[in-house]
């Protein structure tokens, strides 16, 4: 078992609440448990966040006269992880992962029964400046545009004045997709309904989600396997074939026959 005298020399921060007149004996054990594993969280998150595997905390100490406790770790590597926890904390998780505003925000809220909860880095044994937890920053997802071209059989336009215009693709790969288009776009797509079509669709992306996705460019397809893809196309080249060879072919007389 570790002496009080070699554990003081453990990298380490203090953790506090900061109610007027609180004590420890004025937190029920669900809020310190909170507290406690909140702490654990920002720690580890930072750690992961810097690429480095160390050992977990210790909490050591409980002040009398305040509702503060000592956190150390046996680890040296602690320190710098200890040292980005603090600069995370003063900077209100600005540069830091989302993990490590996610631990951040649950420390900032372990208090709110109490008022502002304090981080305080340890130096040895002495208290350097505190820093009093904020809310992270909100932070604007980054936006993006994704181009992608598609593939597909126009089988819909739907143009209105005031909602916009949007294009209907039967896609070569499966089901179907709308796209949203201007008007110029829409009225493309209706002189090449059900005519095999190739789309750029640009996609815009925020964070984890992205729009429908809009044309921005759309001509007819003319690659070489579109007869056989499409059965309009392929249809239409049967009985071309058939009536440059003096058969002339009627759906009604088909019918009779398989009837």
């Amino acid at each position: 078992m570790p002496r009080k005298k070699e554990t003081a020399a453990w990298p380490g921060f203090e953790v506090a609440f900061e109610g007027e007149g609180l004590s420890p004996a004025d937190v029920p054990a669900r809020n310190l448990t909170a507290l406690v594993e909140a702490v654990a969280a920002f720690f580890e998150k930072v750690a992961e966040e810097r690429g480095v595997s160390v050992a977990p905390l210790r909490l050591l100490h409980v002040t009398e006269g305040s509702a503060a406790y000592a956190f150390r770790s046996p680890d040296v590597e602690a320190e710098a992880v200890m040292l980005t926890m603090e600069t995370h904390a003063r900077e209100r998780g600005r540069n830091a992962t989302e993990g490590v505003r996610w631990a951040l925000e649950r420390l900032f809220r372990s208090g709110r029964d109490f008022g502002a909860v304090r981080f305080c880095r340890f130096e040895g044994n002495k208290h350097l400046a505190p820093v009093h937890l904020a809310p992270p920053l909100e932070i604007e997802p980054a936006i993006f545009e994704e181009a992608r071209e598609v593939y597909g059989v126009v089988v819909g336009v739907d143009a209105g004045v005031r909602r916009g215009a949007t294009v209907k693709l039967r896609l070569d790969d499966g089901g179907t997709a709308v796209f949203d288009a201007d008007l110029a776009m829409a009225q493309r797509a209706a002189r090449l309904f059900t005519r095999p079509a190739r789309a750029m669709v640009v996609y815009e992306i925020v964070g984890d989600r992205e729009t429908e996705g809009e044309i921005d460019q759309l001509e007819e397809s003319t690659r070489d396997d579109d007869a056989l893809d499409r059965p309009l196309l392929a249809f239409d080249a049967a009985r071309d074939a058939l009536q440059g060879a003096g058969i002339n072919v009627r759906a009604s007389g088909l019918a009779a026959r398989v009837g």
